[in-house]
């Protein structure tokens, strides 16, 4: 609005249109009256346009000072088409970034609107909101890595199905931890008259787990009683025979015989050929053939087994599990070769789990797996049932005790941070828990993150149930030895 220089003379202006009383406005503030003598003054200071008065708004655009030598009435002149103009061609370029139906009036009353919008138009977006969000979200921990890799027990979790642990035994085992200085052990075998353990090194202790000796200064994977010793795989892929206090002795040989190069590294799995105190050696690796020994391991024998190896049993007769073209299958290892039956569905379900372990004693098969659970035969592998309650297994033997043939499984308990021993009774299929590893008074809690066991013995002169792992070695006593 354009300001009047008071020196210059002014023409009357025109008096102000009355208000029309009749507008279906509604109007607040004073009435007509309490107007007048605040237009007044106006009336003298402002020449207002013939026709119309421009209002003082923010149109959003700077309006450029004219020259001061043109003088045409000191009037604001806007191109008012202009500028629908632009807002015409503003409006264009928004449309392609708005979202939503192509439908939708904004200035619609969102109240007469008979259903609410969800989505967009593509088909399968329309679905009510309530159906949209999941109930069933799993709970995040902030505190927990992601990536599936990293660590996979959230899947195995779930396939475990909510299952139950056995009950716990009236009769519990009595639990003492030897030696607090071992942690993180992997290997245990009986042999020689000696208990040997395997972990950053070889050791041997006496049957009741006194009087340490260091045997062996490599790292330890697995162990196998062999003669009056035993015989220690370790990480390089060497095999190593050790007697009590003797020299360790490396074993050649097998290597050609399972058709691996000198120095291709491989997992190997060692298993015994017969009962104890025998000079029988098996040597597996993970594909389909197998090394045997029959003399102490001074030479090896290879021999084709039909299919990829998944397990090697622990105890005699030593038995396979072997998958093939026709399905995994049993093979028992003898003097005359290999016996071979097929799985059944209970034993192929178990077998096909993470970590798969394979019992043998005599007529009685055991095969179990972390996420699987067990599967037990009494009738050398030709029929198999499912013991529940036997789930999170990370190591197996099996024995006799009073009399029985027996299952005994180490399992860890993730989600509880539980590390127990549950025993299987074969002939009545039933299991319960006997030890807590991390429960009793006399064994001080591992500090370690990972309390589960790896390894298992049964010495069953003394009635010991011998566990070795992360936490350390445990003799657990049965209810008839402590007596």
């Amino acid at each position: 609005m354009a300001e009047v220089d008071p020196n210059e003379d002014t023409e009357e202006l025109e008096e102000l249109p009355p208000l029309d009383p009749s507008s279906d406005e509604e109007h607040e503030g004073p009435d007509d009256s309490e107007l007048t003598p605040l237009l007044t003054p106006l009336e003298e200071d402002v020449d207002l346009d013939e026709e119309r008065a421009v209002p003082d708004v923010d149109l959003g655009i700077e309006v450029p000072d004219e020259p001061p030598d043109r003088d045409e009435g000191h009037e604001v002149v806007l191109d008012i088409q202009s500028l629908l103009s632009l807002a015409d061609e503003d409006d264009h370029d928004q449309d392609a970034d708005r979202s939503g139906p192509e439908q939708l009036d904004p200035a619609a009353d969102i109240s007469d609107v008979d259903e609410p919008i969800v989505g967009s138009l593509e088909e399968g977006t329309d679905e009510p909101l309530e159906d949209l969000v999941s109930d069933d979200l799993p709970e995040l921990d902030a505190d927990e890595p992601g990536g599936l890799d990293n660590d996979a027990s959230w899947l195995s979790s779930d396939a475990l199905r909510d299952e139950d642990l056995p009950e716990a035994s009236e009769r519990p085992w009595r639990v003492a931890r030897v030696d607090a200085a071992l942690t993180e052990l992997e290997a245990l075998a009986l042999g020689g008259g000696r208990l040997w353990v395997g972990g950053h090194e070889l050791w041997s202790f006496e049957r009741d787990g006194s009087a340490r000796r260091s045997e062996l200064g490599v790292h330890v994977l697995g162990l196998t009683a062999l003669g009056t010793g035993v015989v220690a795989l370790t990480p390089a892929g060497l095999l190593e025979a050790v007697t009590p206090g003797s020299e360790a002795r490396r074993l050649g040989g097998f290597r050609e015989a399972l058709g691996l190069a000198s120095d291709a590294p491989a997992p190997l799995t060692i298993g015994r050929l017969g009962e104890a105190e025998s000079n029988a050696l098996l040597v597996a690796a993970d594909e389909s053939r197998i090394a045997v020994s029959r003399n102490g391991g001074a030479s090896f024998e290879g021999a084709e087994v039909g299919g990829r190896i998944v397990a090697v049993s622990r105890g005699a007769p030593t038995r396979l599990v072997v998958q093939g073209a026709e399905g995994p299958a049993l093979l028992e290892l003898d003097a005359q070769g290999f016996r071979r039956t097929l799985l059944d569905a209970e034993a192929e379900e178990a077998a096909g789990g993470e970590l798969a372990l394979l019992g043998s004693l005599g007529e009685v098969v055991a095969v179990a797996s972390r996420d699987r659970g067990l599967a037990l035969s009494s009738d050398a592998g030709r029929s198999f049932s499912r013991v529940p309650g036997c789930l999170h297994t990370t190591a197996l033997e099996l024995g006799t005790r009073e009399g029985r043939p027996r299952v005994w499984l180490a399992v860890f308990v993730e989600s509880e941070e539980r590390s127990l021993v549950i025993e299987v009774d074969v002939a009545t299929r039933s299991a319960e828990i006997v030890a807590e590893l991390t429960g009793a008074d006399d064994v001080a809690p591992s500090d370690d993150d990972d309390g589960r066991v790896c390894a298992l013995a049964w010495d069953a002169d003394h009635g010991w149930l011998w566990a070795a792992g992360q936490s350390g070695l445990f003799r657990l006593d049965s209810p008839a030895s402590s007596a």
